[in-house]
């Protein structure tokens, strides 16, 4: 890690961190892996998509850690610095309350993911590191004076490298570091941003957690552009806003027709959501965004499943699929099952999207087996007391009385078929009951 990086970090988080390193690499290594247990689950995380309420959180963290401790067999003495130290570098390790995002982030802690991954990003071995600035630095050189369809054809390339590597987020966020800088005093620099991210919606697939990162640090680089753009005159917020506005819907502009993959249209959505908390593109979005980005968008979504008639359950595995209904039936929601009113279509949406599934569920039995199980049931494995139907945290999208009806409908279908094993319709049953009086307790 250069000393120009390393400033980013305050010191006793690097010393914490060179501690663990050289006398704890279990846990160090640990800490590599699993970031986001020990900072915050981002929607780039595999287990962004598991991790449905505090509950279940906490419950895979006490997990993670008892099994992690127990594995490496460090004595009881080792264990009780090693829980210090956590407390102190990684506020909220364990599940606690810990530091806010904001004051983690202003004092420079390495327990905000932000520089977490800006540690392991430069932290790697030099040959690593030289390997990597092979990929990145002749790219940066050349980005502001190649065409976009030359820049295009090598951010694809490079994208490619850095999926091949052990952690393509760091690659990435090593790019990306790379063009802020050389950006500095030139103008225009989004249309490089731009480039890369029609090379990351059109050659790659999205549900997997190597090239959400990608998206990630692509999106978080490029807002870092758009909060750049000054106003042309002194002390004139309104310039600014509208700067900002105009360089955030170049960033986005043409981005319809490089769309391949809906999970990656609806996770970029998802990240630029202002209910996220991310804060990229603010004022595009709360200006024009919803009616120039979030609407077009979702009707690509739209045509993709319903219009070309496509089966989401054969085009994704679980979780992913649960990913694509949610978000697609609220038209991008934080997890309050609220639609989201700003998208104009949102509830028209809300209906065809619903009607979609249980189209699709209809007489499949097996499917709606599948459907049911992964929707409802505790299959996490976290904890042995959690493995049990789950209904009311779990309704999600169909929280009203015509896909109540639907849900049970299915199942009806499904028991009745007498295609599935005799264990899978006593499952059901025992659903069918369950739901019932779920429904029975919330009739006003």
């Amino acid at each position: 890690m250069s000393d120009d990086d390393r400033s980013g970090i305050c010191t006793k988080d690097l010393i914490a961190m060179s501690f663990l390193k050289t006398k704890y690499w279990g846990l160090f290594r640990d800490i590599e892996l699993n970031r986001d247990i020990y900072t915050q689950i981002r929607l780039e995380d595999r287990r962004a998509s598991l991790l449905f309420d505090d509950k279940d959180e906490q419950e895979y963290r006490n997990k993670h850690f008892n099994n992690l401790f127990e594995k490496l067999g460090y004595t009881a003495s080792d264990n009780e610095v090693l829980r210090t130290i956590l407390n102190e570098t990684f506020p909220g390790w364990n599940g606690g309350a810990g530091m806010t995002e904001d004051v983690l982030r202003f004092n420079n802690r390495i327990g905000h993911r932000d520089l977490l991954d800006m540690y392991f990003a430069y932290g790697i071995s030099q040959q690593s590191f030289r390997n990597h600035m092979k990929h990145v630095t002749p790219l940066v050189e050349r980005a502001s004076k190649d065409s976009e369809k030359t820049l295009l054809r090598k951010f694809r390339d490079f994208n490619r490298y850095a999926l091949s590597q052990e952690n393509p987020g760091d690659v990435a966020r090593l790019l990306a570091r790379s063009l802020l800088r050389a950006q500095e005093g030139q103008n225009g620099f989004i249309v490089v941003w731009r480039s890369w991210l029609h090379a990351c919606l059109q050659y790659e697939k999205g549900a997997n957690e190597n090239t959400n990162s990608i998206l990630a640090s692509i999106l978080s680089g490029a807002n870092e552009t758009v909060q750049s753009a000054l106003s042309l005159g002194p002390n004139s917020t309104a310039t600014t806003i509208d700067n900002r506005v105009d360089v955030s819907a170049s960033f986005f502009d043409g981005i319809i027709k490089h769309l391949k993959d809906p999970y990656l249209a609806l996770l970029l959505l998802l990240f630029v959501l202002p209910e996220r908390g991310n804060g990229f593109f603010l004022d595009y979005i709360n200006r024009i965004g919803y009616e120039q980005l979030f609407s077009p968008m979702l009707h690509y979504v739209d045509e993709y499943f319903i219009e070309k008639n496509r089966n989401v359950f054969h085009e994704y595995d679980w979780p992913y699929w649960s990913f694509v209904l949610y978000q697609w039936s609220l038209s991008i929601s934080q997890g309050d099952v609220h639609l989201n009113q700003y998208v104009d279509d949102a509830v028209t949406r809300h209906r065809q999207v619903n009607d979609y599934v249980f189209n699709l569920l209809n007489k499949d039995a097996k499917l709606s087996y599948t459907f049911i199980r992964e929707q409802f049931w505790s299959n996490d494995g976290w904890a042995n007391e959690s493995y049990r139907w789950r209904i009311e945290n779990k309704i999600g999208q169909y929280s009203n009385d015509e896909d109540r009806k639907n849900i049970l409908r299915i199942a009806d279908q499904a028991i009745s078929s007498k295609v599935l094993p005799s264990s899978q319709m006593r499952e059901l049953e025992d659903f069918k009951k369950l739901f019932g009086q779920f429904i029975e307790k919330f009739k006003t």
